[in-house]
């Protein structure tokens, strides 16, 4: 097998389980925090451009900037997610800080530098995906020692996808210029570790929001919610 068909198992296999990540959590939405809705939505939203990019690639259509909406867009979900699940109130003003820098600096570039919207920002990469990579360093921080925290496995899956993705990412203009035979096996582990990226966002469904909440009433009593 080569080097093209690993690519295409590994881009195909990130769809795969990205819908069944999708379905999951779909049927778990119930009665479930906000925090959790927003990962939801967050793999609705990817799961629409993946579908739409791929659309657009198999009939050989430009589909590079569909890229901007994914980053942006994740960007605004993410933020919003450890805004909730962070309880420090400095970490809550950092976020909304940084989100409103964040935003205002990437829609006055593409008011003025238009031309970026059909290539890859390396500005924009950047500065959507470092501050995630550091608020789920928050959620570390707030985690250690506390037992049996949720959204630990899923968080360690946005630290380490994030940090190798914007490498990659943040290379992306540099890669396609080198050609095939370098550009492509680099952007084979990008699709691999989307896949091990996915696996998390499962494990952390798996282990901690399968079964259905139960509270306790009187400590003696257990409904389900």
């Amino acid at each position: 097998m080569d080097s093209i068909n690993y690519n295409d198992l590994f881009v195909h296999t990130g769809y795969f389980v990205l819908f069944i990540n999708l379905i999951f959590y779909s049927k778990s939405y119930s009665n479930k925090s906000i925090a959790f809705k927003v990962i939801i939505v967050y793999l609705f939203y990817t799961f629409v451009i993946q579908m739409i990019a791929h659309f657009l690639s198999a009939n050989k259509i430009h589909n590079l900037f569909l890229s901007h909406y994914y980053f942006i867009g994740q960007f605004i979900l993410f933020s919003y997610f450890y805004y909730l699940l962070l309880n420090k109130p400095i970490f809550k003003i950092i976020i909304i800080v940084v989100l409103s820098i964040v935003t205002t600096i990437i829609g006055v570039t593409y008011y003025n530098n238009p031309e970026l919207y059909y290539t890859f920002n390396l500005w924009e990469i950047v500065l959507s995906f470092t501050p995630i990579i550091i608020y789920s360093l928050f959620y570390f921080y707030e985690s250690f020692g506390v037992e049996n925290k949720k959204y630990l496995i899923l968080n360690s899956g946005v630290f380490f996808y994030l940090l190798s993705s914007t490498l990659i990412f943040s290379a992306g203009n540099l890669i396609n210029s080198t050609g095939r035979s370098i550009g492509l096996p680099i952007w084979t582990l990008n699709a691999f570790l989307y896949v091990i990226y996915q696996i998390f966002i499962f494990i952390e469904w798996y282990r901690n929001f399968r079964k259905p909440d139960i509270v306790s009433i009187n400590n003696e009593d257990e409904i389900l919610l």
